[in-house]
């Protein structure tokens, strides 16, 4: 769930959609636990868990970071670099468009698992070699393909890296990034900030 000023958007990364609970923060508010909601009516509790919003245990919670800042790329003299970028970039998209939004999210969850590196010179280098590539991957400009195919590049280099989901009303719109941390790779931090963040993967 996000707060988004008077609004709650809840994502159902099951169905793959987004709800948006109109003036709802007038009866609900986050709990003093991660993903622990209170209802000034009691109703209201029952509606959202016959509409299967609500689960009796919250999963595994990630704490959302807002954006603070942007990495640039750096080229680097590697010309291996981006000839992995575009092997990377070719071979996720084929997994992108066979798997279905909570596979790919199971699947960059068991990634980060695995990695825990951070190095920002080698981040910013790979994201060189991403961008270098990336009109020549097909789909690629699509924002939940493009940041699941950085994301897939940065894990072959070995980076840790967060993919991160955002929303917005009025008008509703939905959008994701790469993270490290607080710093936004492949997106200007004004159109990651313009997102209240809603799921971190």
């Amino acid at each position: 769930m996000a707060w988004r000023d008077a609004d709650i958007v809840v994502l159902d990364v099951a169905a793959d959609s987004y709800a948006c609970l109109v003036d709802a923060s007038t009866v609900l508010r986050s709990g003093p636990e991660a993903g622990v909601i209170l209802a000034s009516d009691p109703d209201v509790i029952e509606d959202l868990s016959q509409a299967g919003w609500l689960v009796d245990e919250p999963s595994s919670h990630r704490t959302l970071i807002a954006p603070s800042s942007v990495l640039q790329p750096l080229r680097s003299t590697n010309p291996a670099l981006p000839f992995g970028a575009l092997l990377n970039g070719l071979g996720s998209t084929v997994r992108f468009r066979k798997t279905a939004l909570p596979g790919l999210i199971r699947l960059v969850a068991a990634r980060n698992a695995r990695l825990k590196r951070s190095d920002p010179l080698a981040a910013a280098q790979a994201l060189a070699a991403f961008e270098t590539v990336q009109p020549w991957l097909p789909f690629a400009g699509d924002c939940l393909q493009r940041a699941f195919l950085l994301h897939a590049h940065l894990h072959a280099c070995g980076l840790a890296s967060d993919w991160v989901f955002g929303v917005r009303t009025w008008p509703f719109l939905a959008h994701c990034w790469i993270q490290i941390d607080d710093v936004v790779l492949g997106e200007t931090l004004e159109r990651a900030r313009a997102f209240t963040p809603i799921l971190r993967v």
